[in-house]
């Protein structure tokens, strides 16, 4: 959603999604690993490794660097899984791709509308791996991410708040 104020009102246009998100991270983890529990893929996530997962940028050429690119972004979402990967490698894995895929698609909206911020919501945006990996990205691609108070309820505050459901 992009909201901008005009005069005392805020007009909302409705920009994309993604089927990606939440469901995507529990779904695939529960088959991937077997498991679907926020906390223990927590658990997992400290002890996961990209290097065994994801193919990046630094891992594509060793002789010519990017001239200032960010070496450790990812090239292919789990484009170097490895037979040696570890469920907490995997598990990792996961949650990248469902960031940067979140990610992506919030920075080409922003660049749309020349925004340079991007307030994220939903249950996602409580876990702390992916909190550090939005980080991460804000500082590649300029962009700041932004997770205010609450913004796991922030789709139901919006609703609550939309004059059409409440009037």
């Amino acid at each position: 959603m992009h909201a901008k104020k005009e005069g005392e009102r805020y007009r909302v246009e409705y920009l994309g999604g993604t089927g990606v998100g939440g469901g995507t991270l529990l779904g695939l983890s529960k088959k991937l690993i077997g498991v679907d529990n926020v906390s223990h893929l927590e658990q997992l996530y400290a002890e996961g490794d990209l290097a065994n997962v994801d193919l990046r940028i630094k891992d594509i050429s060793k002789v010519h660097r990017y001239g200032g690119m960010n070496e450790d972004l990812t090239a292919a979402n789990f484009g170097k899984l490895s037979d040696l990967a570890t469920p907490a490698d995997i598990a990792l894995g996961v949650a990248n791709l469902v960031t940067e895929t979140v990610a992506t698609l919030s920075l080409f909206a922003a660049k749309r509308f020349a925004l340079s911020d991007v307030v994220l919501v939903g249950n996602l945006t409580a876990i702390d791996v992916i909190q550090k990996a939005f980080a991460n990205l804000s500082t590649t691609f300029g962009v700041r991410f932004l997770i205010p108070e609450n913004a796991r309820f922030g789709t139901v505050i919006g609703a609550a708040l939309n004059e059409k459901i409440l009037g």
